[in-house]
């Protein structure tokens, strides 16, 4: 069992954000609705899915790399340098990677192979966390016909729902526009609740150099809700698709403290330090700020890695000095969809139009979820440097390039949350 300690202090004094501004967002051929919509697409890598895995094993070791000899990074054994990764970083050519339980889970392939590769001494003072990787859960497509076929049956209603409303739209005829709409949002709402398949979603993160104590092997943290735009709208054949797979309910009763390193919550003590982390969607929908017990229990550091979403003000649970660091993978114009704004953060948009970095920090904490009391929010002094990535093995595995890194300048590590929490 890891612990969760939060009294002993850390080796660190200063921490540096590195995040990797990479677009990690499928082929886009149309995007469907009104508002937040849905994607036609296709994903982008290569077959088969131990290859892809390797290939971009590959592509995040030599970005580190490059990183490191920018010039940019502390190197002081002080420093600990968190490079974090978009949401989708991890998925091949089928939206997810096809498990065959018992004997194939490429979930723990992919984790044992990227913790060899920086379990190396000039990573010591480094935290990886590598958002993230999307694989099968039980079923495997053919062996069940009645299943594979609810799946084509479900792939082919989306694609007419898709076609009426790209019609619509041609012809600016609003009213059924926005009326079918409505229905694509009550059929994939349907699908996700009744899935024909089951997909995992989890953020890896892993200690660079010796093994962590709590944590030799990493941890994952896994998503909870689906959002509307994880998964295209399948025109692609044999690909999991909006209308076919759904998340496995996470059971949050007792909080969202790890008690094992592999199971799904989302707060842990890793380097001497306490994080929190949610994925996209669950940030937004303030999963840790309304499952942590108790409701005044603060983390450190609140990490998000997503592909669509920024901070967002109301579900901080980062103590006072807390710092809180999002890296996305879909766009880089900051949107109003919740403080803080410009004023309060560092946003660094990519040059790609398709990715974003965001750094805050913390004045004074939330309260209980019931008290409506949130966190109030700060820009950083911190300065930023963009390092431009150019590798020719990213345009076989992402649409859109191989994006950018923003390494931010040291920050002073928060104090420990029982010494801000009241």
């Amino acid at each position: 069992m890891a612990s969760c300690d939060t009294g002993r202090m850390g080796p660190y004094k200063r921490v540096q954000f590195v995040g990797y501004a990479i677009p990690s967002i499928p082929y886009t051929i149309a995007d469907i609705g009104d508002g937040p919509g849905f994607i036609e697409g296709r994903y982008t890598g290569i077959d088969p899915a131990a290859a892809d895995i390797e290939a971009r094993i590959g592509l995040v070791m030599r970005t580190v790399r490059k990183t490191m000899a920018c010039g940019a990074v502390d190197d002081s054994p002080s420093t600990l340098k968190i490079f974090v990764t978009p949401e989708f970083l991890f998925r091949g050519t089928s939206g997810a990677y096809p498990n065959h339980p018992p004997e194939l889970d490429y979930f723990s392939e992919f984790r044992r192979r990227f913790a060899k590769r920086v379990a190396r001494p000039e990573y010591e003072d480094w935290l990886f966390v590598v958002g993230t990787i999307v694989n099968t859960v039980g079923y495997v497509k053919g062996d069940d016909p009645r299943l594979d076929l609810e799946a084509r049956v479900r792939e082919e209603l989306a694609v007419a729902i898709a076609d009426v409303w790209q019609y619509a739209n041609t012809h600016h005829d609003v009213r059924l526009a926005s009326f079918i709409t409505c229905v694509l949002h009550l059929y994939t709402s349907y699908c996700h609740d009744h899935p024909t398949y089951q997909v995992t979603d989890k953020c890896y993160v892993v200690a660079g150099g010796a093994p962590d104590a709590d944590y030799p092997e990493g941890l994952s943290i896994e998503k909870k809700f689906m959002s509307n735009e994880d998964f295209i709208l399948n025109l692609q054949t044999n690909a999991y698709s909006e209308e076919q797979v759904g998340y496995p309910p996470i059971n949050e009763h007792a909080g969202e403290n790890k008690t094992e390193a592999f199971d799904p919550l989302s707060i842990f003590t890793i380097k001497g330090i306490k994080f929190g982390l949610e994925v996209c969607l669950d940030h937004l929908a303030g999963r840790l700020r309304r499952n942590r017990l108790p409701q005044t229990e603060l983390v450190q550091i609140h990490l998000v890695p997503s592909c669509g979403v920024q901070v967002v003000q109301q579900s901080v649970i980062a103590c006072s000095g807390g710092l809180i660091f999002n890296c996305d993978g879909e766009y880089s114009q900051l949107m109003l969809m919740a403080p803080p704004g410009a004023a309060r953060s560092i946003w660094t948009g990519a040059a790609s139009q398709r990715a974003h970095t965001q750094l805050t920090q913390v004045v004074a904490p939330c309260g209980p979820v019931n008290q409506k009391k949130d966190a109030e929010l700060r820009k950083p002094r911190a300065k930023v440097h963009t390092l431009s990535i150019r590798d020719r093995a990213a345009s076989k595995l992402f649409a859109y390039g191989a994006g950018e890194v923003h390494i931010y300048t040291p920050l002073a590590v928060p104090p420990p949350p029982h010494l801000t929490a009241s």
